[in-house]
């Protein structure tokens, strides 16, 4: 667990470095597994919620709102199927 929390504040602290706002939810179920929610508050006010594989990470699903031409709009994009691959 100590190295998946590193990770996470690692992840934390780059999307902070951006001058976004990082809030931990929680965690929860997504995609069928243990995910950790953080609330991403973007410099433009979008808000985006983004859940990290709590023993894979980086993140497998991200959710939020955002605005395109002064129109809010809902989003969802997933991440998975990982393989492997050589060096």
């Amino acid at each position: 667990m100590a190295d998946g929390a590193g990770r996470l504040r690692r992840r934390a602290h780059r999307l902070q470095d951006k001058g976004s706002t990082v809030e931990f939810v929680g965690k929860e179920q997504a995609e069928g597994t243990d995910a950790y929610k953080l609330k991403v508050t973007l410099k433009g006010g979008d808000v985006r919620y983004v859940f990290l594989d709590a023993e894979v990470l980086p993140g497998d699903r991200t959710e939020g709102t955002r605005t395109i031409r002064g129109t809010q709009v809902d989003f969802e994009s997933s991440i998975g199927d990982y393989k492997d691959v050589a060096a």
